[in-house]
């Protein structure tokens, strides 16, 4: 009783003092023996103002056992923590099923929870109502409940600012290229990236970070590069549409596994090269000792804005050439350099660029035919 009316003094603390004093009052001759669980802090008599809050310690009902003590515990917290507790200590107790159903409630609250963060986040960007808001959610929640529509969203607010402000500024000079144009970069990596202008020489333009957007303007003809680190992910030349996206993905390949670093160095460069990806040096172990898969890196164009419906269609033919030449296999054996008049035939009249390009792949890996693949997959 001495020890219980103590301020201050929490539960485990209490217990050792206790075993110290009957120790020594009894010459050493007891010593008491604690069993059971405790998942919080307790003080019998309250606890620092600074510190856990005070509780009370679940007594035993009449006729209960260490499992009752234990529920009655579970249900004053309420916490996840503390059910998954019982669950491992008793998975088939008497209140397990109870246990369970309780999971499922703090998780969907927990989940509630989430999803109203998530949605303050995307009224937040709604309010302002610019690409740098927009993006910023696609920070916080880059596969988020609002993911399509921001995308959506900053591609439109992107159009219209080219065409409210017409020809783009801060560009090289055009040299070949005669018409003015803009790049929408996006970066769907959480890795830094660099975008570089290499049609005369190599210039340095914009660093990134991850998940992250940016504007460029330039002019047709113009060729851009993206690098991670010193590895150039990709490079893309600039067509004549007005408003063109360019978007920095990753993905992961794995098949076997992958033993130690200079094995990765040789598994993950060859899953780069036959997919026209980049490798950057991650991989991991997804089960042991059966699969391991890699992080490549590449550019995909996405849909590309046209102000100019009249050129709609000459527009995607482009985007539909510049995705597969050097990026499409014709045949089986990996050959992705085109004839022009093929790679035209393909693409002429294409109303969605990656439909044509998958239909063709399909063809391919069927019969091994490009001309029947071809006549297969282009625009009727």
């Amino acid at each position: 009783l001495e020890q219980i009316r103590k301020p201050d003094v929490e539960l485990d603390a209490m217990i050792k003092q206790l075993a110290r004093d009957v120790s020594e009052r009894s010459g050493k001759k007891q010593m008491p023996w604690k069993e059971g669980i405790v998942t919080g802090d307790f003080y019998f008599a309250g606890g620092s103002s600074g510190g856990a809050q005070p509780v009370s310690i679940p007594t035993l009902t009449s006729g209960g056992n260490a499992e009752d003590v234990m529920w009655q515990e579970v249900s004053r917290l309420n916490t996840q923590l503390a059910a998954d507790t019982y669950l491992s200590e008793y998975p088939n107790g008497k209140y397990a099923a109870t246990a369970r159903l309780k999971l499922k409630v703090i998780e969907a609250e927990e989940t509630q929870k989430k999803q109203d963060l998530e949605k303050q986040k995307w009224e937040e960007a709604g309010r302002s109502n610019t690409i740098e808001a927009y993006q910023n959610y696609l920070t916080k929640y880059p596969n988020g409940i609002y993911k399509d529509v921001a995308d959506s969203t900053i591609k439109q607010l992107f159009a219209s600012a080219v065409t409210n402000t017409g020809t783009p500024n801060n560009s090289e000079s055009s040299q070949s290229g005669t018409v003015s144009v803009n790049i929408l970069f996006l970066n769907r990596t959480s890795s830094k990236v660099s975008l570089y202008w290499v049609n005369d020489g190599e210039k340095l333009y914009e660093t990134k970070q991850g998940n992250s957007s940016y504007s460029q303007p330039t002019f047709n003809g113009h060729k851009w590069s993206v690098k991670i680190g010193e590895k150039v992910v990709g490079s893309y030349v600039a067509t004549t549409s007005p408003l063109q996206t360019v978007e920095v993905v990753s993905e992961v390949f794995g098949n076997g596994p992958i033993w130690s670093q200079k094995d990765a160095q040789k598994v993950c460069n060859d899953f780069a090269s036959t997919r026209n990806k980049v490798w950057t040096g991650g991989w991991w172990t997804t089960a042991e000792s059966t699969k391991s898969v890699c992080e490549l890196f590449g550019l995909k164009v996405a849909n590309t804005f046209n102000s100019n419906a009249n050129s709609s269609s000459l527009t995607l033919e482009q985007q539909c050439q510049n995705d597969v030449q050097g990026k499409v296999a014709w045949d089986k054996a990996g050959n992705k350099t085109w004839i022009d008049g093929n790679l035209r035939n393909l693409c002429k009249g294409t109303i969605d660029p990656n439909a044509t390009i998958s239909c063709f792949q399909a063809q391919i890996r069927e019969h091994n035919n490009w001309e029947r693949g071809i006549k297969a997959c282009r625009a009727k």
